[in-house]
C-alpha cells in the first residue's frame, strides 16, 4: 500500500462525514517453473475511495444520507484485462421516526456502474452472480462488445420497534447488472424479495427467565422475468435465564425452491423442499470465560440431502483490554444433487450432478489487545480441513419436474466407468459400447489456515500457502500446493508447487 488516509466527524448540526481514500502499488510475483524463472504483474496500481455524508434533523428522529464509492486501476496488460478498469457505485438512504421512536420507516437506493475491455465486461455478465449466458431467461443476454455494465437496488421498509410487539416488512431488490465486488461484497443479484417479521418480547421476568422474545419471518423472491423462486417460513424463540444463561432455538420450512445459478448457465433448476432446525445455549456473558454451542440440522425432501453443523466457542477475557476466542466447527454436508461440471457433447450439453459427501472441521482464533483508543492489536486464523468424495453420478433431464428422481438420469454401472491410472470417469450412455465424454474425478481434500493481521486499523496479511488436491489440477494426483499473497490472486504449480522471491 502506498499511502492510505481516512477522514471522519460529526458537525454540531447534525451533519456526518466520513472518507477513505488508499492507493495500492504495482505488485509483481517471481515465478520459478523447473528452473525458468520469471516475474508477472499481478496487481496493477489502484486508487480506492468511499465516501460517506448523512445528515440528522427533526430532533434526530429522521435522516437523508448518502454513499459514493470509487475504484480506479491504471494500465492494465494484456493478461490483467480481465479486471475493471474503473468501477463506481453511489446510493441514496434515509430513515423516519415517529410516536417516540415507536414507528419508522427507512429505504434505501443504490446504482453502479463497471467499466473495462470486452473481456472484463463479459466476464461479468457470465460470471457466478448474474449468468447472463442461461439458456431459459428470457431478460437477460451476453453482449460480447460492451465495455460497460450497470445495474440498480433498494430497499423500502416499514415497521415498528418499541412495546412488546414488533414487526417490519419491506421489499429488497437487486437489478441483473448491479456489481459492487471491486469495493465491497456481492454474491447475488436478480431478485426482489418480500419479507415480513413480527416479533412479540418479555422483558419482565418471570417463572426461571428474565426475557424471552419469539418471532415470525416469512420470504417470496421473484428474479426479474418474473418468475415465483423462492416460498420459506421461519419461527425462532430466544429466553434468558435468571441466572444470565442463554438458550434459543428455530425452524425453517421451505417449501419452494428455484435456482438460476445451481446448472452455472444452465436452465432454472427446480431444489428439494427442505425443513431444517436449529438449538445453542449461551453461558454467562458477565464472565471472564464464557462458552456455548449450536447445532444446526436440514434435511430435503426424499432425502436428497441433509446437513449437520456442530459449533462451539470459548471467549476468554481477563481484562477489558484483552480478549481471546476460539470457535471449533464440525460440518457434513450430503447431497444427492451436487453440480460437476457442464460438458458439451454432440447430443447436447450435459449438465453434471453427483452426490456428495463433504465433511469439514474448522477453528477460528481471535485475539484482541487494545492498547488505547488509537492503538488495537489483533489477529485472526481459521485453519481447516475439509474432504468432498463424489460418487452417483448423473445429467439433469427435466430440470422443473415434480418428482425429484424425474429431474435427472443417473448413470448406470454399465454406463459409466473409472480409470484409475488417469483419475478420469469415462461415460457411455446408452451402454452402446461407444465412449460419449470423459471427465475428471471431483474429489477433493484440503488443508488451509488463514491468518490476518490487523495493527491499528490497517491491515496485514500474512501469506498463506495450503495443500490439497482438487479437479482443478492438470494431474489431480498430484497435490497441489497453493500460496496467495497481499490483495493478490491464486497460483498453483504441479509437483514443484510455487516459489516467490
Amino acid at each position: 500500500m502506498l499511502g492510505a488516509a481516512k477522514f471522519s466527524g460529526k458537525t454540531r448540526n447534525g451533519w456526518s462525514i466520513g472518507v477513505l481514500e488508499s492507493i495500492t502499488a504495482k505488485e509483481y510475483a517471481g515465478i520459478s517453473n523447473n528452473g525458468d524463472r520469471r516475474e508477472e504483474l499481478i496487481e496493477p496500481l489502484t486508487n480506492y475511495f468511499v465516501g460517506r455524508l448523512q445528515k440528522d434533523f427533526n430532533e434526530r428522529n429522521s435522516f437523508v444520507g448518502g454513499i459514493f464509492t470509487a475504484t480506479n486501476r491504471g494500465d492494465l496488460p494484456e493478461n490483467m484485462d480481465f479486471l475493471h478498469k474503473s468501477a463506481y457505485s453511489g446510493g441514496l438512504d434515509f430513515k423516519h421516526q415517529w410516536k417516540d421512536r415507536a414507528w419508522y420507516t427507512a429505504g434505501n437506493l443504490l446504482m453502479s456502474n463497471v467499466s473495462g475491455s470486452e473481456r472484463a465486461i463479459t466476464n461479468t455478465q457470465k460470471d457466478i452472480t448474474r449468468l447472463y449466458q442461461r439458456i431459459d431467461a428470457t431478460y437477460t443476454e451476453v453482449d460480447a462488445t460492451r465495455t460497460s455494465l450497470m445495474g440498480h437496488g433498494g430497499n423500502i421498509q416499514i415497521g415498528k420497534a418499541r412495546g412488546n410487539l414488533n414487526f417490519e416488512s419491506g421489499v429488497t431488490w437487486r437489478s441483473p447488472g448491479l456489481e459492487l465486488n471491486d469495493v465491497g461484497f456481492l454474491r447475488r443479484v436478480d431478485y426482489v424479495t418480500h419479507y415480513a417479521w413480527a416479533g412479540y418480547r418479555i422483558t419482565k421476568p418471570f417463572s426461571v427467565f428474565r426475557s424471552a422474545r419469539f418471532n415470525y419471518n416469512h420470504w417470496n423472491s421473484w428474479d426479474f422475468g418474473g418468475a415465483h423462486n423462492e416460498m420459506k417460513w421461519n419461527v425462532n424463540s430466544y429466553a434468558q435465564f435468571k441466572n444470565y444463561w442463554y438458550i434459543g432455538s428455530g425452524l425453517n420450512i421451505r417449501p419452494k425452491l428455484y435456482s438460476n445459478t445451481a446448472l452455472r448457465g444452465g436452465p432454472k433448476l427446480r431444489l428439494p423442499d427442505n425443513v431444517s432446525c436449529w438449538f445453542y445455549v449461551d453461558s454467562d456473558n458477565r464472565k471472564k470465560f464464557r462458552y456455548g454451542f449450536e447445532v444446526f440440522f436440514s434435511d430435503g425432501e426424499d432425502k436428497a440431502y441433509d446437513i449437520e453443523e456442530y459449533y462451539t466457542y470459548f471467549i476468554y477475557q481477563p481484562i477489558n483490554a484483552l480478549k481471546i476466542s476460539l470457535e471449533p466447527s464440525y460440518q457434513v454436508n450430503r447431497d444427492k444433487l451436487q453440480f460437476v461440471e457442464n460438458i458439451r457433447t454432440d447430443s447436447g450439453i450435459r449438465y453434471l450432478n453427483a452426490e456428495i459427501e463433504q465433511r469439514t472441521l474448522s477453528a477460528s482464533l481471535r485475539f484482541n489487545y487494545t492498547i488505547n483508543p488509537n492503538l488495537t492489536i489483533q489477529y485472526w486464523g481459521q485453519p481447516f480441513i475439509s474432504r468432498g468424495r463424489y460418487s452417483a453420478f448423473k445429467h439433469i433431464v427435466d430440470p422443473r419436474a415434480g418428482r425429484f428422481e424425474d429431474r435427472f438420469h443417473a448413470y448406470g454401472l454399465n454406463e459409466i466407468r473409472y480409470e484409475e491410472g488417469n483419475k478420469t470417469y469415462v461415460v457411455d450412455e446408452g451402454a452402446n459400447g461407444t465412449v460419449d465424454y470423459s471427465f475428471s474425478d471431483p474429489d477433493f481434500s484440503f488443508v488451509s489456515s488463514v491468518p490476518i493481521w490487523y495493527y491499528d486499523g490497517n491491515i496485514f496479511r500474512v501469506p498463506n500457502c495450503s495443500w490439497g488436491g482438487h479437479r482443478g489440477s492438470p494431474d489431480p494426483g498430484i497435490p497441489v500446493i497453493t500460496c496467495s499473497l497481499p490483495w493478490t490472486g491464486i497460483f498453483w504449480e504441479p509437483s514443484q508447487g510455487i516459489s516467490f522471491w
